[in-house]
């Protein structure tokens, strides 16, 4: 699962699946996506996460396993949404874009 965090806070996340019978979650190897609420289980520790590391952009990917989620990596470079549903994807846009316009608002002020 892969969490969006924008300012501390988290904003959406997407679940890659396997196709049945594979092991990558791959979309371009037949896996899936889905946007659900299981990014509240992991809400606190990406928004923490954030915060301590003063990303104002970041993904966290976590593995989902039947022992709860377990952190895979996190990256405060642009992270994959595009292939997400509506209105997620417009609610992750948003907040990407709007990061990058207040970034570039406050590097024009300090001219």
């Amino acid at each position: 699962m892969r969490v969006f965090v924008a300012d501390g806070k988290v904003v959406s996340s997407l679940t890659r699946r396997p196709r049945p019978g594979g092991y990558l979650a791959s979309v371009s190897q037949g896996g899936t996506i889905e946007v659900n609420q299981d990014h509240l289980q992991v809400a606190d520790f990406c928004s923490r996460m954030a915060l301590d590391l003063r990303a104002e952009w970041m993904c966290v990917d976590w593995l989902m396993t039947d022992s709860g989620p377990v952190l895979n990596e996190w990256s405060t470079a642009h992270g994959g949404f595009t292939m997400m549903p509506e209105p997620e994807l417009g609610k992750v846009a948003d907040a990407f874009f709007g990061w990058i316009r207040g970034r570039l608002d406050a590097g024009a002020a300090r001219r």
